[in-house]
């Protein structure tokens, strides 16, 4: 039986494909958080990084629920508030 170069292509792109979905998916860290009455319209989330919040990521509240999505790049503390202030003082 002889195969197309099209027959041997598609298969392999597929699984490439595949391969490389769970490989980005890998260390992916997820954050859910659904409030009763939410205050703020848009929330962020900060790593603590040398003494200081750095912002990683920030997301609208919607029907008070909210999340996040990302790739830590190390091990480490993180606060979810509206403002870098609102963190420092209330964690």
């Amino acid at each position: 039986m002889k195969l197309s170069i099209k027959q041997l292509l598609i298969p392999a792109l597929l699984w490439c494909a595949g391969t490389g979905l769970h490989a980005q998916t890998e260390g992916l860290s997820t954050i859910t958080v659904q409030w009763d009455e939410p205050k703020y319209p848009e929330m962020n989330l900060y790593a603590l990084s040398g003494g200081s919040l750095q912002e990683v990521a920030g997301a609208k509240v919607i029907n008070g629920r909210f999340a996040f999505a990302f790739y830590p790049q190390q091990e480490g503390y993180y606060a979810v508030a509206a403002n870098p202030r609102m963190a420092m003082y209330r964690y």
